[in-house]
């Protein structure tokens, strides 16, 4: 790689028109220091949403869990409503 055939090519580049105020419109952007931030009450609605389907979760699982059969036959049961096999066998023989 030739330095100076890059520095040649780099230096017929045309200097570009800029806007009139760009640079004053940048500064005080700059200095106003506005920051976006996401509004305290979508926050909180959305960690109560998270918490209410969390809770709801929670309770249809333990329902689920500790249904009349008992323990077992629950998780037995949460296992087929989501296709899982409950052995250990790798291959269908």
């Amino acid at each position: 790689m030739d330095t100076p055939d890059d520095f040649h090519l780099l230096r017929q580049i045309e200097r570009v028109e800029v806007p009139p105020y760009l640079l004053s419109r940048i500064e005080a952007k700059i200095q106003s220091g506005r920051r976006e931030y996401f509004p305290r009450t979508w926050a909180i609605a959305a960690s109560v949403a998270f918490l209410l389907l969390l809770g709801f979760n929670t309770f249809v699982i333990l329902s689920q869990v500790n249904g009349p059969k008992g323990e077992a036959a629950g998780v037995e049961q949460m296992a087929e409503a989501m296709h899982l096999r409950a052995s250990n066998q790798l291959y269908h023989e």
